[in-house]
């Protein structure tokens, strides 16, 4: 499978062994920068330097997903900076091709390895305010 990030520059197995691939049936969340998708939001966040030391060189280079709808919103706005503001939740249904997923971190969290073959139109959007 060919990944958007370059995976063999973090001297591990990456993806790793325990992915697996999403079964085209189960929605997975993304808050989305744009009023459409487009690349930016679907790019692994930077990493600080004291953050890229301490986590995964594999999961660095994956995006973050929510597996629950409710739990993106609520630590998306958990953070003063987005308080009374609106979001764009993208929901993916992604299918086997679009890459590799782990759970990770917390029990509704997961990383991403995205494949070349995901296409960014599948993603569906709603704009969300609280």
């Amino acid at each position: 499978m060919e990944y958007i990030e370059d995976l063999n520059t973090t001297g591990v197995t990456c993806s790793p062994l325990d992915a697996f691939h999403p079964d085209g049936e189960k929605l997975y969340f993304r808050v989305i920068k744009n009023n459409r998708p487009m690349e930016d939001s679907f790019s692994p966040n930077q990493l600080k330097a004291e953050d890229r030391e301490r986590i995964d060189p594999c999961i660095a280079k994956s995006l973050s997903l929510s597996d629950s709808f409710e739990g993106l919103l609520s630590s998306y706005f958990r953070a003063p900076a987005h308080k009374k503001k609106q979001v764009l939740v993208g929901s993916l249904k992604l299918l086997p091709k679009d890459g590799m997923l782990k759970q990770t971190f917390s029990a509704g969290h997961h990383s991403w390895w995205r494949s070349k073959l995901f296409e960014l139109s599948s993603t569906v959007l709603q704009t969300i305010e609280r």
